[in-house]
């Protein structure tokens, strides 16, 4: 959107409760981690041309951050169980508030945190 933005300022965003959007769930665990990659390499592409906010940096600033603190055992143990901790309450709170299976939550949520990251540093050394 912001780069349509970008050459049409005077377009705005509005809601449409009688728009429908189809999507299909990726079937596999393969599939589903390639689709996250996928999105962040276009994240880093876009990121690459000037378009960024603070939030989007966060997986990949943890990646870099859990691999720099490999250097320092007492630093990582340390980061990782930050980490976890972060997890478990997330988690809880999904499973409390929408009834997401909570086992899956744990799997899942590093899944896509370091798959974007990593898509986010292919989309900013191989940016098309």
């Amino acid at each position: 959107w912001s780069q349509i933005q970008r050459h049409h300022p005077d377009l705005k965003t509005r809601w449409e409760p009688a728009l429908w959007a189809y999507h299909k769930r990726r079937e596999t665990l393969s599939a589903f981690t390639q689709q996250i990659y996928k999105f962040g390499f276009g994240r880093g592409e876009n990121i690459r041309r000037g378009s960024s906010h603070f939030f989007q940096w966060v997986p990949l600033l943890l990646l870099i951050t859990m691999i720099a603190s490999l250097a320092w055992p007492f630093y990582f143990v340390r980061l990782l169980g930050l980490y976890v901790a972060g997890l478990i309450l997330v988690s809880v709170y999904e499973k409390i508030t929408s009834g997401l299976a909570f086992f899956a939550q744990l799997f899942l949520y590093p899944l896509v945190h370091f798959s974007y990251a990593i898509g986010v540093i292919a989309g900013l050394a191989f940016a098309r």
